[in-house]
Order: C-alpha cells, then sequence, then structure tokens
C-alpha cells in the first residue's frame, strides 16, 4: 500500500506539529504504525506471503527502535505514542504478575526478586488476536556466569 501524500500529512501535522515535519520520531512512529496495521491486516488475508511477513518484522523492528529512542529522550511523548492503540503485549496477557526482566549485580537482587522490567514487546490491536504466547524466560540467569537480564519470548501466529 502506498499512503497518499495528503494521508501522510495528515499523519505528520496530527503528531509531528506540522505536515511539513517528517523527520519527527512522533511523526514517523505513527507512519509506520499506519504501515504496520496496513501489513497485518494484509497478512491475515494472504497467510502464505513471507516477503510481506519479512516486511512487516522488519518495520516493527524500525519502529521499536524509534520508540526506544523517544523513551529515553521524552518518556512523556513516549506514553502519549503508547496510549495511541499500542499495548505492552506481556502486561495485557499478564495483569497481575509480578516479573521482571532485568536483576542488578548488587544486594542479591535475583534472589530476593528484586527487578525491573526493561524489555517490553508494543503491538498494535490488530495484532492481539494473532499473540500465541508471551512469557519471561528465566533459564539463562541459571548459568554459571549469567547476564543481568533475561529475554521475553513473544510468538505470533
Amino acid at each position: 500500500m502506498t499512503l497518499s501524500t495528503e494521508k501522510k500529512q495528515e499523519i505528520f501535522e496530527k503528531f509531528g506539529n506540522s505536515k511539513t515535519n517528517t523527520g519527527s520520531t512522533e511523526g514517523q512512529v505513527a507512519l509506520f504504525t499506519q504501515r504496520i496495521n496496513h501489513l497485518t491486516g494484509h497478512l491475515k488475508q494472504n497467510q502464505k506471503d513471507f516477503a510481506t511477513e519479512k516486511a512487516l518484522v522488519t518495520l516493527v523492528g524500525k519502529r521499536r527502535k524509534l520508540l526506544d529512542y523517544l523513551k529515553n529522550k521524552d518518556i512523556l511523548k513516549y506514553r502519549e505514542l503508547i496510549n495511541l492503540g499500542f499495548n505492552d503485549i506481556y502486561r495485557y496477557f499478564n495483569k497481575s504478575k509480578q516479573e521482571y526482566t532485568f536483576w542488578d549485580y548488587f544486594a542479591g537482587s535475583w534472589q530476593k526478586n528484586y527487578g525491573m522490567r526493561i524489555d517490553h514487546f508494543l503491538v498494535s490491536d490488530n495484532l492481539l488476536e494473532n499473540i500465541k504466547t508471551i512469557n519471561i524466560n528465566q533459564k539463562p540467569r541459571g548459568k554459571e556466569k549469567p547476564s543481568d537480564h533475561t529475554p521475553i519470548e513473544l510468538e505470533i501466529i
């Protein structure tokens, strides 16, 4: 799908504060989200379109990097964007769980389970029904010289 110039200008005016501000992080995230939503809908109808699936995964990765940048730069704008239809998928399915992905090495944080969840998957509403499983893999922490954090694993069907 090619977005029309008018549609792109509308997106950048709404999220980038000006229709000519095409380089703003917020505008780029909104544009990527629009494309991700379209590709997700396409893949629901064309499940064997592996080229589109690869493009979707690449686009989600690019959006993730921009969101990470925005989170470090301006947490309020990050939260504002998150509320535009993105879901923290782990929290969505595990509302009451207190699980973490990072434990400091000091003061026995791992043993006391004093941690933070610093790894996130953010997905649009269109993708929610395609989530098969999501979990935090704590097995790497059991190794002899473990990392200070563990991965979140997401399976999408």
